[in-house]
């Protein structure tokens, strides 16, 4: 018992005197069991039967229990290809470049986040305003009630992990349709602070609402466009909700109060039926205002005092 206790000390000793961020990622992972091992150069993750260099795939230290948890509740399946770190999962292949890449993951695999089933004959458009990088456009592309799938994502570096992780799913890819511009109330181009390791939290206020310490940051130019003109468009050309079910999964870091403002304001709100979104920082008042005034039923889930999701069903 003394040696166990001496043996931990020392461990917490060298974790606090280091700074090589692999020491310190091991050690938190390893704190409780071994679970990944330093050999030479290269990281052994035997649970995710993976051999990596820690240089290049550092992220997967902090989300090592959310990739056992996906491999375990999805089968997930972690491959190096060509130096790039892929998740097989529900005949979905995804590239997964950052730790942010893995909690989307499973938040929509694990958590639910965005499951959508219908008993409706009809078939189901999703305008899925936020695209990020993807991961949501293909998981709604598996739904077979799913026959369209519009995605909008105004980062540049964003857009093209998007384009490479469709790419993989050729066979799905017809679904969907990609637009490199964002949708909010008014027309505007802006410049945007952009977090490449952060970009999950990066929205049209920058890097304002990511908590905590910001990597890195570049400038990136973006166009939005008025979401109600988009979207009346995409309307026009399927028809109207008595011959389409219409969802819009709304993810957009703090401009989705601005969105659906507008689509309230110019009647396309009523032409949805479902509408499934994250809120940020202003809290889900406004936003339940509207959707209830528009027609829908609503579920709202605070996940913190910053953040929560709103569910609305068209009544």
């Amino acid at each position: 018992m003394i040696n166990r206790d001496i043996h931990k000390l020392i461990k917490t000793l060298q974790y606090r005197l280091t700074n090589d961020p692999v020491k310190r990622g091991l050690y938190l992972l390893n704190k409780e069991r071994p679970r990944a091992f330093r050999t030479g150069n290269q990281i052994q993750c035997k649970e995710l039967n993976l051999t990596l260099d820690p240089d290049k795939f550092l992220l997967i230290l902090p989300v090592y229990e959310r990739m056992i948890e996906l491999r375990e509740r999805t089968g997930a399946e972690f491959r190096l290809e060509n130096d790039v770190l892929v998740a097989h999962m529900s005949g979905l292949n995804l590239e997964v470049t950052i730790a942010e890449d893995v909690y989307i993951l499973w938040e929509i695999y694990c958590n639910g986040s965005y499951n959508y089933q219908s008993s409706a004959a009809k078939p189901c458009v999703v305008i899925d305003i936020g695209m990020n990088v993807g991961f949501a456009s293909l998981f709604y592309s598996l739904n077979k009630s799913v026959s369209k799938i519009y995605s909008f994502e105004p980062f540049l570096p964003t857009y093209k992990q998007a384009l490479r992780n469709i790419e993989r799913n050729k066979s799905l890819s017809g679904k969907i349709v990609t637009h490199q511009f964002g949708l909010g109330r008014n027309e505007e181009n802006l410049v945007v602070n952009y977090a490449p390791h952060q970009r999950g939290r990066v929205g049209i206020y920058g890097t304002s609402l990511i908590r905590g310490e910001v990597h890195s940051t570049t400038e990136e130019n973006i166009e939005i466009r008025k979401a109600s003109t988009v979207l009346r468009d995409i309307i026009q050309a399927h028809g109207d909700e008595s011959a389409v079910e219409y969802l819009a999964k709304i993810d957009t870091e703090g401009s989705e109060y601005g969105i659906l403002q507008d689509l309230h304001e110019q009647g396309i709100l009523r032409k949805l039926n479902v509408v499934v979104m994250e809120w940020h920082e202003q809290g889900p008042s406004a936003l339940l205002e509207w959707l209830t005034d528009s027609g829908f039923n609503c579920f709202h889930i605070d996940n913190t005092v910053k953040t929560g999701m709103i569910y609305a069903i068209r009544r």
